[in-house]
């Protein structure tokens, strides 16, 4: 509240927690298809973790230079806008419906490898 020079109301900072968590939810999401797909945690914490940190770093690197602006687009972090949240109150619904994505896609993807994993043993 220092920074921002304001008051934050209770209802956006619960807007940005459930904001939040759908973001975790999508990571969650896709770690889990990554487990599934090597049936090792070291390499699914290899893919799922570098792939966390190239969505992050690639929103940094989108803020520093106007040419990387379309990577921005790449990464979940993107759709993840705190302030906005806090301050204002605005929920970005794009970024929800970009979370239930990537967390409805990569469960079902999740589970078709492991019936499929099934149905070979």
């Amino acid at each position: 509240v220092l920074f921002i020079e304001g008051d934050i109301s209770l209802w956006n900072l619960t807007l940005t927690y459930l904001v939040g968590l759908s973001l975790v939810w999508a990571i969650a999401a896709y770690s889990t298809l990554a487990s599934c797909l090597f049936l090792d945690a070291g390499r699914a914490l290899a893919l799922a973790g570098s792939f966390t940190a190239l969505s992050y770093f690639a929103n940094l690197l989108s803020t520093v230079s106007e040419s990387l602006i379309w990577v921005q687009k790449l990464s979940l972090f993107h759709y993840f806008r705190s302030m906005e949240l806090l301050v204002l109150g605005q929920i970005s619904w794009l970024g929800i419906l970009v979370y239930l994505g990537v967390t409805v896609v990569c469960l079902a993807a999740a589970l078709v490898v492991l019936e499929r994993r099934d149905i070979k043993n």
